[in-house]
């Protein structure tokens, strides 16, 4: 039998070779942990720019909106995700654009909505044309009431009375009905209808309430929006609005 002149030696290399090898065998997993980590960040740093990207194209297509006629700043939220390979084509899916208490004239609209799909920008990107734009604003009883007045200081209710006329009342007491009618590119005109002028104008020389017919001009609307219709309902007044292969600058 054969002994082994050096049992540590052999022993001692083992024990090297055990150590080396769990060595080995980690550095593949810490190279995969890291690339792994690489790409996370990478990905996280891209998400985060395509977001910047999209806000400030949201904020300048929101202060081109206000500098073109818009008596207020709109918010605008451009959909779609990621958003850079959008701007690098030039082709926005979709842009919607709201805003709130928007003064016209006499009255108050509550508000104005749009939503504009295919949007193909130029290449400065200052501009474009809009495949289809809809748009939607709604005036409350209470800005029609009050419109009506004429300043006076009356006190009227206005409630809906058919899809294009609403009843005009002074406490208990009617003043009769208004047509609500489309009458030019952007504007609006609410005329009383048959003997409610002559009662409001009678009730007025005796020292009560009165409305009178009055019209109003909706703002500027972003794209080349057009007005459309306009119809009654319980929540206000609704005017819609509409265009086609018009231009974003406008």
């Amino acid at each position: 039998m054969s002994t082994d002149p050096h049992p540590g030696l052999q022993a001692q290399r083992r024990a090297q070779d055990q150590r080396y090898g769990r060595k080995r065998r980690r550095h593949p997993m810490r190279r995969s942990l890291i690339a792994l980590f690489t790409v996370i960040v990478v990905l996280a740093l891209l998400v985060i720019g395509d977001r910047v990207a999209n806000a400030v194209a949201e904020n300048n297509v929101a202060s081109q909106i206000q500098s073109s006629g818009f008596p207020v700043r709109p918010s605008v939220t451009i959909t779609g995700f990621p958003f850079l390979t959008q701007l690098a084509s030039r082709d926005i899916g979709q842009v919607d654009i709201s805003a709130s208490n928007v003064p016209a004239g006499p009255l108050e609209l509550s508000s104005v909505r749009a939503t504009a799909t295919g949007v193909h920008l130029n290449w400065s990107f200052n501009g474009g044309t809009v495949n289809q734009i809809n748009g939607s604003v709604l005036v409350t009883f209470s800005a029609l009431a009050s419109a009506g007045t004429g300043g006076s200081g009356s006190v009227l209710t206005v409630s809906a009375a058919g899809p294009d006329k609403v009843r005009v009342s002074a406490g208990s007491v009617s003043l009769g009905d208004a047509r609500i009618s489309i009458t030019g590119p952007s504007q609006v005109t609410v005329k009383p209808i048959s003997n409610s002028g002559i009662v409001s104008g009678i009730l007025s020389a005796i020292g009560g309430s009165s409305f009178s017919g009055f019209s109003f001009n909706v703002p500027k609307l972003p794209a080349g929006l057009q007005l459309k219709s306009a119809s009654v309902s319980s929540a206000g007044l609704t005017i819609t609005a509409s265009a086609h292969d018009t231009q974003l600058s406008q």
